[in-house]
């Protein structure tokens, strides 16, 4: 599916709302959005993508001219992003409440760029640039899909925290959260450990 020239937020979501009612784990939508920015909040329906299992069933892909995102609440669902470039509108963080992976992505101007609280969110081949925090892990719960997270060929340049980690639970153990094969350029600090653990590198 390609989404058409001057797609909108409240547009792309009402169609993520109509597909949601007939997707299942046999269906598996791969969705090129329109170039330019989506202003405001995309929002997945309710736990939307949870039965496809580790990849869910929706994969947002950016424009060959560049697809703008400012933020994705995942609300409970799981979803996969390929070629997009978040940068802050005023909001707090690109993605957060859900499990997500990143590939080829770029963050830049949140607070906390991808704040891993309902779940792990992954990210691979992406540059995060000049965010408070670009990642942080503070799990509170378990959640299917999350017990490894691949974080891999990425970059981290200019932030306040590269990575910051608060806590982990009895599903995600320091043991499935690789680090590997990154940049870590000229931030304020690369790595904010804030519980026992031993990270694996």
């Amino acid at each position: 599916v390609t989404r058409p020239e001057g797609d909108t937020v409240e547009a792309l979501n009402a169609y993520l709302a109509e597909i949601a009612q007939s997707i299942d784990e046999e269906t598996r939508y791969d969705i090129t959005l329109a170039p330019g920015r989506y202003e405001g909040t995309i929002v997945l329906p309710k736990d939307f993508g949870v039965s496809g299992g580790m990849f869910g069933e929706v994969n947002l892909i950016g424009s060959s001219s560049r697809t703008v995102l400012e933020s994705v609440d995942l609300n409970g669902g799981v979803l996969f992003l390929q070629g997009v470039d978040f940068v802050s509108g005023g909001q707090e963080s690109a993605l957060y409440n859900g499990f997500a992976h990143a590939q080829r992505c770029s963050f830049t101007g949140y607070e906390i760029a991808l704040d891993a609280t309902a779940s792990t969110i992954a990210a691979s081949f992406c540059v995060f640039a000049g965010n408070g925090t670009a990642f942080r892990l503070k799990l509170e719960q378990g959640f299917m899909s999350s017990s490894s997270s691949s974080w891999a060929y990425n970059t981290f340049i200019d932030n306040g925290t590269a990575m910051q980690f608060i806590s982990f639970n009895d599903i995600v153990t320091p043991y499935f959260f690789r680090i590997r094969e990154s940049n870590f350029i000229d931030n304020d600090t690369d790595f904010d450990l804030q519980c026992p653990a031993t990270l694996y590198f």
